[in-house]
């Protein structure tokens, strides 16, 4: 950064030295002159290529969205029975601004698609749809979640859940180590790791939650606990490296009168952030 602020400064000085303006100004017409030619084919190519994807995904030009407050919200609509996620890069750039968060609502296949940047991410959620959900923003996008997807805002480039497949899985074992060594460091202060166990690829894990509010000023309810204790237990366990990731098909959460759940390779996702299991709302059941 220093060296291209020195060359920048350099070129200032000499601009500034001698007699030649008139030279100056010739070559900043000409710059402009190159620079406007270049806006205009840019902006060409992006309309050609928006024009492409109304023909073959079947969509309109996004309208706002009634009782939006933000302004930032499009609907769009489209009949095509491809996904959404397939090309919602293409989309974010050819019909989005980048504060803008559109919904696609697929009457194909009954889904409604949010796409978003959030934090230099592009987000992007397909739901159920609902029938007229979208008359109103105060029910848009309100459908049971199927599917998220991360992708680079910048680039396209999806975060991917999956682990490689050329890596070897740790023994049962190994994983179950692992595991008993870093959760401690990531549950619920008064929370006891009961057990770690390993069975047909299935990681079992009991929890015991009845002391988590001995030592706490502000008593919560422990079925709340144990809900946002299930991303504070499996999301270090997915953040191990492929060969932990590939050791297992299931893992079980089991907060005994709590609530228990189980998550497959099915249910993750990821984000900048790393891997984390997708879901939406409460997960416990009991």
């Amino acid at each position: 950064m220093k060296k291209e602020l020195i060359a920048v400064a350099m070129a200032m000085v000499l601009t500034g030295c001698g007699g030649a303006a008139a030279s100056n100004e010739s070559t900043t017409d000409t710059t402009v002159t190159s620079s406007e030619a270049t806006s205009e084919a840019a902006t060409t190519e992006a309309t050609n290529k928006k024009e492409e994807m109304k023909k073959e995904y079947s969509l309109d030009d996004p309208m706002r969205v009634n009782d939006d407050t933000t302004g930032k919200w499009k609907l769009n609509r489209m009949t095509s029975a491809t996904n959404p996620i397939d090309f919602a890069f293409d989309y974010y750039k050819n019909f989005m601004q980048p504060d803008e968060i559109h919904f696609i609502i697929n009457f194909s296949t009954k889904t409604t698609t949010c796409i978003q940047n959030t934090a230099g991410m592009l987000y992007v959620r397909v739901m159920e749809h609902i029938d007229k959900e979208e008359v109103s923003a105060k029910t848009l996008g309100k459908g049971t979640l199927l599917q998220e997807k991360y992708f680079n805002a910048e680039t396209g480039e999806p975060y991917e859940a999956s682990a490689s497949s050329d890596v070897a899985p740790v023994s049962s074992d190994e994983l179950v180590a692992k595991v008993n060594e870093i959760l401690p460091d990531h549950m619920t202060p008064g929370a006891e790791l009961k057990s770690v166990t390993m069975n047909d690829k299935n990681l079992s894990i009991a929890v015991d939650l009845t002391h988590v509010n001995d030592n706490s000023k502000i008593q919560l309810p422990i079925d709340a606990i144990a809900e946002t204790s299930v991303s504070d237990i499996t999301d270090p366990i997915l953040d191990l490296g492929d060969e932990y990731f590939n050791a297992w098909d299931t893992i079980t959460l089991d907060f005994g009168e709590y609530g228990h759940a189980t998550f497959s390779k099915s249910d993750v996702a990821a984000n900048a952030a790393g891997k984390y299991f997708s879901y939406d709302g409460d997960i416990l059941q009991k």
